[in-house]
Order: structure tokens, then C-alpha cells, then sequence
């Protein structure tokens, strides 16, 4: 019996190191530096820009056409434009305060004067032109920073403005292809639909021939018939679709009902390649032009606040 118990033990060691886990070691690969996209901070080099007409890349004619008509009708752009020539004209006053000025004011009238006064003759009592002249020269010395504060808010205003302009360019630009591309799909599922419809119809024929030949039942048309509906109602839902996208792209290109009629089929080359970076860099989120409009305007902001310190350390 403690043979038979030894046997057993060691059989059983035997098999427990057989199925023993083997001792590994986790390799562990640090990423690069361009893998993440933090080279180009390191190389002090600007990162890949996508352009601004990225939509061209699908080689679609009418699609660039829908973008320029919805950036020229858009009021959101023209109000992001005007925020941008007010921003500049504010940074050129500041810049105008912080160097020297020079005033000249210059007039002249026709009267006649005095006999009676101090003005020897031959100009007493005779009618002539007086004219008089006056310069200023002022010149802000700016001793406690004051005004270089109020152009850096200023610059920092202005780049944001152009930001708000990027960001509402990319945002309508954005839509109008996302509603385009609607469109294509909307016109890819008509034509499924219309195909399907002429194969359940010649379905439906065969049936109907089946049934005079005595092979099948009135079951099998009344299938071949829910079958034939489906895909009659699948091309209006498609057409409908179409007619909603067109539309919608007259709503964001600022038209009239008469502009739908204008948009043809779409010639998308849906197999084309958009240039995207090789890699995404860390920073992506703040590349985006509206949180670089935020950033811009918290400089701003903090700029205000030291031109008011300054102004009260002047005071």
C-alpha cells in the first residue's frame, strides 16, 4: 500500500512539472518619438497641414462648386469676417497710440481787416486771406508697458478672429460634404433598388409560369409578390432620401428652391486617398481651430488684465 501511494506521488509530480508554466520575460518596446507625432515639436518644425480645399481630393466637380456657393452664402462667415476687420482695426489703433503722432491742422478765410487797430497799413482796411496753421507732435513713451500689453490682447484678439473664421470655413465645408456623400449613398441604394425590382419582377414572372404548369402554389407568388413591395418601397425610401440631401445642401449654400434642380448625379472617387499624416500626432486635439481660438482669447484676456494693472500702476 505505500508502494502503491509512492507510485502515485511521483507519477503525479512528474506530471504537474510537465504542465508547468515556463518562465517568460514580457519584452517591452518603447514607441518613437515620430509614432506619436513628437517630432515635430522636438525639431521645432511645423507639423503637416491638411489644405484648406481638402474636399478636391474626391474629384468631384459639382461638389466644389456646392462648397464655393455655401462659403459665399453663408452669414456666419460674413459675421466671422467682420470680427476679424474689427479685431485688426483695434490692433492697428494700439499700434498707432505706441509711436509718435503728428497732428497738422491748417485754415484759411477771406475777411477784411481792421483800420482802426493795430495793423499798419498797407493790410489796414483791406479785405485779404488769412490763413493759420498748427502742428502737434505727441509721442507715448509707454514707461510701465501699458500699450505693448494692449497690442499683444490685441494680436491675440485678431488671431483668434481668423481662428473663428477657420473653424466656421471647416464646419460648413464639413457638412456640405457629409451631406454629399449622403446623397451618393442615396443615389448607390436607388440604383440597388431599381436593379432589385427588375429581378423580383422576372422572380415573379417565373412564379406565375410554375403556378400555369401546376409546379407551384398561390403561396409561393404571394412571397415573390411581399418580395417585389419590399423593394418598391426600399427605391421610394432611397428617392426620398435623395430628395432630402438636395435640400439640405440648398439650406447650407444659402439658396432657393429652384438650387436642388441644379444638382446633378455625384461623381465621387470614393477610392481616393484624402492626404492624411503618417502618423497622429499627441497634440491633435489642440489643433483644431476653434480650442486654438479659446487659447487665443485666454491671451487676450490675460493681456487686458495687464494693461488695467499697468494703467493703475501709472495712476
Amino acid at each position: 500500500m505505500t508502494r502503491t501511494r509512492l507510485l502515485l506521488a511521483t507519477t503525479l509530480a512528474g506530471s504537474l512539472a510537465g504542465c508547468a508554466i515556463p518562465e517568460s520575460q514580457t519584452a517591452v518596446t518603447p514607441l518613437a518619438g515620430p509614432s506619436l507625432g513628437l517630432s515635430y515639436a522636438a525639431a521645432n518644425t511645423a507639423a503637416p497641414v491638411i489644405a484648406a480645399d481638402w474636399w478636391r481630393g474626391f474629384g468631384d466637380r459639382q461638389l466644389d462648386r456646392l462648397v464655393t456657393d455655401a462659403v459665399a452664402g453663408n452669414p456666419s462667415l460674413d459675421a466671422a469676417l467682420a470680427r476679424v476687420a474689427q479685431a485688426q482695426a483695434v490692433l492697428s489703433t494700439n499700434r498707432a497710440e505706441n509711436g509718435p503722432n503728428v497732428t497738422l491742422d491748417a485754415q484759411e478765410q477771406y475777411a477784411r481787416l481792421s483800420g482802426r487797430y493795430t495793423i499798419p497799413p498797407p493790410y489796414a482796411g483791406s479785405t485779404r486771406f488769412v490763413g493759420t496753421v498748427a502742428a502737434n507732435l505727441s509721442w507715448n513713451l509707454d514707461l510701465f508697458g501699458r500699450q505693448k500689453a494692449a497690442i499683444v490682447g490685441a494680436r491675440a484678439s485678431v488671431r483668434a478672429a481668423a481662428l473663428d473664421l477657420a473653424a466656421a470655413r471647416l464646419a460648413l465645408s464639413g457638412a456640405v460634404v457629409q451631406t454629399y456623400i449622403d446623397l451618393e449613398r442615396a443615389e448607390a441604394q436607388a440604383g440597388i433598388a431599381t436593379r432589385t425590382i427588375a429581378t423580383r419582377e422576372n422572380t415573379l414572372r417565373l412564379v406565375n409560369v410554375r403556378i400555369r404548369n401546376k409546379l407551384g402554389s398561390k403561396l409561393d407568388a404571394q412571397a415573390a409578390t411581399t418580395l417585389l413591395a419590399q423593394a418598391r418601397q426600399a427605391l421610394v425610401r432611397a428617392q426620398a432620401a435623395q430628395v432630402l440631401a438636395k435640400n439640405a445642401l440648398a439650406a447650407l449654400a444659402g439658396r432657393g428652391v429652384d438650387y436642388p434642380a441644379t444638382i446633378g448625379a455625384t461623381a465621387l472617387k470614393l477610392d481616393a486617398v484624402l492626404p492624411l499624416p503618417a502618423s497622429v500626432p499627441a497634440d491633435l486635439l489642440a489643433r483644431r481651430a476653434d480650442i486654438a481660438a479659446a487659447q487665443a482669447r485666454i491671451e487676450a484676456a490675460a493681456a487686458g488684465r495687464q494693461v488695467a494693472r499697468r494703467a493703475f500702476i501709472r495712476t
